[in-house]
C-alpha cells in the first residue's frame, strides 16, 4: 500500500471508535487526524528508518546498462556457501534490489534455487511499470537458454 492509503485507513479506523467520534462532534477534536498520522507510522518505520537499522551481508543492486545475471548467480551461490559454514543460529542476509530503467519502468530478474542440482538459477524477466504490470513485448522466451544463468553451490 502507498502512504496515502495508510493515511486514509488510519483515519477510517478512528471513526469506528464511538468516544473518538463523540469528541470530534462535541469538542471539534482532531483525533481523526492523529489516527491518520498513526496510520503512516508503519510505512515510515519500515521504509524510512529500517534501511539504516538493518544490515545485510551482501547487497545486489544491478545497473541496467551493466546487468550480468551470471555475476548475480555466482554472488548468491557464494553467500550460500558462506552460510553453510556458519554456526547454528547465525544469519547470512542478502538484499536484492530491482533495476530501475526509467521513471516508471523496471527490469525484473528472478533467482531460483534448484536444491536437487544444488544450483542458483537467475532468470532475466520482463520490464514492468510501478504497478508491477508486465509491459508487452519485453518478456524473454521461456525456452531461450540464454536467459538462464546458473551457478553451483559447493556445500
Amino acid at each position: 500500500m502507498r502512504g496515502i492509503t495508510h493515511f486514509i485507513m488510519g483515519a477510517l479506523i478512528v471513526t469506528f471508535i464511538g468516544s473518538a467520534m463523540y469528541g470530534v462532534l462535541e469538542y471539534t477534536s482532531l483525533i481523526i487526524m492523529m489516527g491518520a498520522f498513526f496510520g503512516l507510522l508503519p510505512d515510515t518505520l519500515d521504509f524510512k528508518f529500517n534501511r539504516y537499522i538493518e544490515t545485510h551481508d551482501l547487497t545486489i543492486d544491478p545497473l541496467p546498462d551493466d546487468f550480468d545475471p551470471q555475476e548475480i548467480a555466482d554472488a548468491i551461490a557464494e553467500e550460500i556457501d558462506k552460510a553453510d559454514k556458519l554456526k547454528p543460529g547465525d544469519e547470512q542476509k542478502i538484499e536484492l534490489h530491482t533495476m530501475k530503467i526509467g521513471p516508471d519502468r523496471w527490469k525484473s530478474y528472478s533467482p531460483f534455487f534448484d536444491t536437487r542440482k544444488r544450483e542458483v538459477v537467475v532468470r532475466e524477466g520482463p520490464e514492468c511499470d510501478t504497478g508491477q504490470n508486465m509491459l508487452p513485448g519485453t518478456e524473454p522466451s521461456p525456452e531461450d537458454e540464454k536467459n538462464h544463468w546458473k551457478s553451483s553451490i559447493q556445500g
